[in-house]
């Protein structure tokens, strides 16, 4: 059987890097949606204005629609590595423990 090293610290630094890009990028998804808010009108309310906005409203909404998920999925995967590296270092604790008791 090969040994299994993992870096827990590294797996925890990745976790709090993940949270920081959890932060900024909902920073920058709340400028893309009040952006979005802003453009309404930018072709303006004549006919084919109103025609241009028609053909891209869905796909642009579609897009502000994924965007607001960045920072929820980054949160996520945060929570996630930490929960991880958590685990990991508390079954190796555990096994430690056990592992003096067995030799004593």
């Amino acid at each position: 059987m090969a040994d299994v090293f993992v870096r827990i610290d590294e797996l925890a630094g990745y976790a709090t890097s993940y949270e920081k890009l959890a932060t900024d990028s909902a920073t920058a998804e709340t400028n893309a949606v009040s952006g979005f808010a802003a453009f309404v009108g930018a072709w303006g309310d004549d006919g084919p204005g109103a025609a241009v906005l028609g053909a891209y409203k869905d796909a642009a909404t579609d897009a502000i629609d994924c965007v607001q998920q960045v920072p929820v999925q980054l949160a996520a995967i945060s929570t996630a590595m930490k929960a991880t590296a958590d685990a990991y270092l508390g079954t190796e604790t555990a096994n430690t423990v056990l592992a003096k008791g067995a030799t004593s």
